[in-house]
């Protein structure tokens, strides 16, 4: 069990689903060491539909409660944990979620862990043909809907990045919004002993069913690359991640391109490589991808978009480049320059130990967590 302080808040936290290893996804990820470092914090109780696996029994101490999966199951169960126990705060982890704030709940303050702006990722998503094109209309006014009358059910809102907060408060004014930005686990993703990086490889990572990353993919294979392979004829990209849609595993036929796919370990596909390449072209929030690339001591370069909810610097941390052109001729630099790969190696690294560490996600809602329960007292 964790130690517990005066300090200390009684913590009922509900997700979408039990975070259970290995951690596929953006959403279990962030609710893993989330739950990991509340959890060192304070007495926390984890609640979320039960889907027929079991617990989640990889954070020591954790008390999991899983709720009745039909409809209305979850929201009945968080009520009547509400009653019985004295939770102090209620934190909801994923927008879908939000409506469980509407059970009966005086005592309790909320936090709703919404992380990103619904509808900018629904904008992000390219849509062709009439069907795909309504498809997108219905689903950005249900996220609208949401915003407007979802969201203001909590006391404070959380989101990874500025943007996504005035993008939120552009459509509900009234929500209370605070920045926390994601974490990296810097142990897992340090480089990896015995791994050489493998001279002229590119690399580029995510899942490689989601549009903004399918769309990154194929405009490094069919735009970047031609023009790198056209003085560095070794140069390979190589394309990790799950789930490769069709149009992702097609650029495996172009020449120095490997799509790679799912790997048991990220950590040492990056550390195979010389330069990652994330100039994404569509999608919101902080890019995880990213900060993995930095904390594993990669040389990155990026698009000012991959860059959002960050504080990187052009030239210090990362390369910036928007356009092929000037995508190709950062990467080209790197490739060339070893001392210059080195630089951004160490000082990647360093912000997101600075910055993105799963300790301070941690400390910054415990924050969020005292401020509004001294309001409340107030």
């Amino acid at each position: 069990m964790p130690e517990l302080t005066s300090d200390s808040r009684c913590v009922l936290v509900v997700g979408m689903r039990p975070p259970r290893l290995p951690l596929q996804d953006g959403y279990v990820l962030h609710l893993h060491h989330l739950l990991s470092q509340l959890n060192d914090r304070h007495q926390v109780t984890f609640v979320a539909p039960d889907d027929g696996q079991g617990a989640c029994d990889d954070i020591a101490g954790l008390t999991v409660d899983l709720a009745d999966s039909r409809a209305g199951g979850l929201a009945r169960h968080v009520g009547e944990r509400l009653r019985s126990d004295k939770v102090e705060v209620i934190h909801v982890v994923g927008a879908p979620l939000a409506k469980v704030l509407r059970v009966d709940n005086t005592a309790a303050v909320s936090v709703l862990g919404a992380l990103d702006a619904p509808h900018l990722n629904v904008d992000a998503v390219q849509a062709s043909g009439l069907a795909q094109v309504v498809r997108k209309r219905v689903k950005r006014a249900r996220s609208l809907w949401t915003i407007k009358h979802g969201y203001g059910l909590a006391d404070r809102v959380v989101v990874v990045s500025d943007q996504d907060r005035t993008a939120l408060q552009e459509v509900n004014p009234d929500l209370i919004v605070s920045v926390i930005p994601n974490g990296v686990d810097l142990g897992s993703f340090a480089p990896r002993a015995g791994i050489g990086r493998q001279t002229d490889r590119m690399v580029f990572s995510g899942a490689l069913d989601y549009s903004p990353n399918v769309a990154t993919a194929v405009y490094l294979a069919e735009k970047v690359l031609p023009i790198i392979r056209s003085e560095r004829p070794g140069a390979r990209l190589s394309l990790v991640g799950r789930d490769p849609v069709e149009r992702v595993l097609a650029l495996g036929q172009i020449d120095g391109v490997d799509v790679v796919g799912p790997v048991a370990d990220m950590a040492d596909a990056l550390s195979a490589g010389s330069v990652y390449v994330c100039p994404m072209v569509s999608g919101t929030g902080i890019k995880n991808k990213l900060l993995e690339a930095l904390a594993n001591g990669l040389p990155c370069v990026a698009s000012t978009l991959a860059i959002r909810g960050t504080d990187l610097t052009d030239g210090i941390d990362v390369l910036i480049g928007d356009d092929a052109g000037a995508v190709a001729r950062a990467t080209l630099l790197l490739l060339g320059d070893e001392q210059l790969r080195r630089s951004l190696s160490e000082a990647g690294r360093q912000y997101v130990e600075d910055h993105h560490s799963w300790s301070s996600v941690g400390t910054r809602y415990t924050q969020v967590y005292d401020e509004l329960l001294n309001g409340a007292e107030q």
